[in-house]
């Protein structure tokens, strides 16, 4: 390949590169306009009578938006490789300076490509362990095998998953304002409920906790749609626990036939199960 083509090559790289980063911007702005919506829906559905400190809104809005944007850029940074690799692959094969810019333009127009790889197979992060009575605790876990997902699968679960969080917020932000020192952890107990987040179902969380730092970092996982409602420490007010242990039993008993006896969650579901009176 000729100097010329070499030079040429470069500044189409550098240009593509600009052009992500506008495009992530581009991206991160629309959902973070997302994220706004989903936050003041939160507070609505929270406690609506609650006035809202406008300092406090823009700054728990913020914290989502900046956690969301971190995420997305793990997706560009791995279209960057992309990017470099069907150059580098094109220069190997010999190909004409204008097959691989080509090849380049059809990898942009196409946003960030059919699929986003995660390589983190190794890597020990911390991960909240949680019993079938409901007790959590932090472990070192080794992700076992790097994952490859559709980017439109992860493009939908990272929308759900931040809008989500944004929603769980603003209802902190609201207990906050009302003073209220604990709160419950609510799961849908639907099919699809993972069997850790109903074993978590009507536990009563201390605001500021070990137990809420926790509880925050299992409704971060993707696609959780588990809530937090309010404490007030009335029975007049509060749901009584035997209906939450009822309500999580039959949860149990709902994700349990439809698992093999050898699953990994068979076992934690049955101990849940044989609480039942």
């Amino acid at each position: 390949m000729k100097r010329a083509d070499k030079q040429r090559l470069l500044d189409k790289l550098a240009a593509i590169m600009a052009e992500s980063s506008l495009t992530q911007d581009e991206v991160i702005a629309q959902m973070g306009s997302v994220i706004r919506k989903a936050y003041n829906v939160g507070l609505q559905t929270g406690l609506p009578l609650v006035a809202i400190d406008p300092l406090v809104t823009a700054d728990s809005i913020q914290t989502a938006i900046d956690s969301m944007a971190a995420r997305v850029g793990h997706i560009w940074a791995q279209m960057d490789d992309q990017l470099i690799d069907t150059i580098k692959g094109g220069i190997k094969s010999g190909l004409p300076y204008e097959d691989v810019v080509s090849s380049v333009d059809d990898m942009i127009r196409s946003g960030w490509g059919d699929t986003v790889k995660f390589d983190n197979a190794g890597n020990i992060i911390k991960r909240v362990n949680i019993s079938p009575d409901g007790s959590m605790h932090w472990e070192d876990h080794e992700i076992s095998r790097g994952v490859t997902l559709k980017t439109e699968t992860y493009a939908t679960t990272l929308s759900q998953t931040v809008v989500h969080e944004s929603w769980n917020k603003a209802r902190d932000d609201q207990y906050d304002r009302l003073g209220l020192s604990s709160w419950i952890y609510s799961a849908v107990g639907d099919s699809a409920t993972r069997a850790r987040h109903i074993a978590l179902h009507g536990t009563v969380i201390a605001r500021g906790s070990p137990e809420e730092a926790m509880a925050n970092d299992v409704m971060s996982e993707e696609n959780c749609r588990c809530v937090k409602i309010p404490y007030w420490n009335d029975p007049e007010y509060d749901t009584p626990p035997e209906t939450f242990e009822q309500q999580k039993i039959a949860a149990a008993k709902r994700v349990r036939k439809n698992i093999p006896d050898d699953s990994k969650d068979a076992a934690f579901l049955d101990e849940i199960i044989s609480g039942e009176k």
